[in-house]
């Protein structure tokens, strides 16, 4: 019995060891989508745009995570973005650490940031 455990164990950090860091966080804005409950403005839009700030590993990953799936019936878009002044359209952005964030749109925007 012990030997099985062991065993499921060393296969689980396999597992774990596969996955990056990208990975993990691209999971993590994209499910961070599904816990907001997002106002009125955001179901008239064709696309809903998630800005990612000066972290092109990670907007490839949401890239790969997000693709074909939906937000509330849109299909997801991701923008990689140099200046805050560029998610003007998006309804989510991730911003890493070193990065300066502040509002910046007048329309309803969801901020996930890593400090």
């Amino acid at each position: 019995m012990a030997g099985i455990l062991l065993m499921s164990g060393v296969a689980g950090l396999a597992c774990a060891q596969s996955v990056s860091e990208d990975s993990v966080k691209a999971a993590f804005v994209y499910r961070f989508t599904d816990y907001v409950d997002w106002p009125a403005p955001v179901p008239q839009r064709q696309q809903f745009t998630i800005a990612v700030m000066d972290d092109p590993q990670l907007a490839q990953e949401l890239e790969r995570i997000c693709a074909g799936r939906q937000v509330k019936g849109h299909p997801i878009r991701v923008n990689l973005i140099h200046r805050q002044k560029e998610a003007s359209d998006a309804q989510s952005s991730f911003s890493g650490p070193g990065t300066r964030t502040r509002t910046v749109t007048s329309s309803p925007t969801s901020a996930v940031t890593r400090y």
